[in-house]
């Protein structure tokens, strides 16, 4: 899956809830619809069979009953159209609920640093250079994280890991966020200091 449709589920929270009340709404009308045809049958066969009996012409009662199963014939194929229209789009429905639950069970997998990356950029959609400060990080190192952690995302729902295990890869932690104090002068740094912020960089530089 590509960075664009990723984000998109992402950035969509009611998606899922959504695609899954329309989802009811067709089933239900699925069931009515079958409901009606059987109910439809039911009552041109009803209405035939009298018409039948108090016709005064007995020599036609065998083009009324051909008539009587040609629209039979012909509303069954347009209910079943219908039907068939109604099956593929809560099928299609399911699918995109399933991408829908695999997209946010592969977010969910993320470290909560990674996490905190993406929601910041692409659902809070917050400048680059506020998440940059704030997580202290520079422009470059921070466009390869996201770069790395987009092709985590896609790699974790393109594969064929069932919903069940990526939700066991779910990552609980709880994020660490950096304490705001006065920037002290470099005199007073400590020179190879790094916060968790710089340890996280320091992972990804290791995976490449």
């Amino acid at each position: 899956m590509d960075k664009q449709l990723i984000i998109y589920y992402l950035q969509n929270k009611d998606l899922e809830k959504n695609l899954w009340k329309r989802a009811k709404d067709v089933r239900q009308i699925i069931f009515e619809l079958q409901e009606e045809k059987e109910s439809f049958r039911n009552e041109i066969l009803y209405n035939s069979q009298v018409q039948v009996k108090i016709s005064d012409q007995p020599r036609s009662n065998t083009n009324a009953i051909k008539d009587i199963n040609d629209v039979i014939e012909q509303t069954d194929k347009r209910f079943c159209a219908y039907e068939k229209e109604l099956l593929h789009e809560y099928a299609g429905l399911l699918d995109q609920l399933d991408v829908c639950k695999r997209v946010m069970l592969a977010y969910r997998t993320l470290l909560p640093i990674e996490r905190e990356i993406v929601k910041r950029l692409y659902i809070q959609n917050e400048k680059w250079v506020a998440v940059e400060t704030d997580l202290h990080l520079n422009h470059r190192i921070l466009v390869q994280n996201v770069k790395d952690i987009f092709a985590t995302l896609s790699e974790k729902i393109d594969s064929g890991l069932s919903n069940i295990e990526l939700a066991r890869q779910q990552n609980t932690y709880r994020l660490l966020r950096p304490t705001k104090t006065k920037s002290s002068p470099a005199s007073e740094q400590i020179k190879g200091q790094k916060n968790v912020y710089d340890y996280f960089s320091l992972i990804n530089n290791e995976k490449n």
